[in-house]
């Protein structure tokens, strides 16, 4: 999944799209894995890799040393709410296509942030 989201060659609505492809791919390893660990600690293995990734992206990509408390806000936000997404998403049998949901998370992330990626 990693290697999806760092793919700097595809936009990044084809990056969660292949990243989220993976998961469908791998669904029961996904599944084995939400019932073997509580959902929460799931949900924040997704969050922080996501916080991680965004964090990077955004000070490599604007050349900052530091992020702002606001942009530091809004990537906890927007990395919570898509990791919960993901959790659901598997827990309901995929039901939604990954461009779908790939579509969703751009649709929904803080306007902020949309310039960096």
């Amino acid at each position: 999944m990693g290697r999806c989201l760092t793919d700097q060659t595809l936009p990044i609505e084809q990056r969660i799209t292949n990243s989220l492809t993976v998961i469908q791919q791998q669904q029961t390893f996904f599944e084995k894995l939400l019932q073997a660990y509580d959902t929460q600690f799931v949900i924040n293995l997704f969050y922080r890799y996501s916080v991680n990734y965004c964090r990077q992206s955004i000070t490599c990509k604007a050349g900052l040393k530091a992020l702002t408390k606001e942009i530091q806000f809004d990537i906890q936000f927007d990395c919570y709410g898509c990791a919960c997404i993901q959790i659901h998403w598997i827990q309901s049998q995929l039901i939604e296509p990954a461009s779908y949901i790939s579509r969703r998370f751009i649709a929904s992330r803080p306007s902020s942030l949309n310039s960096f990626f």
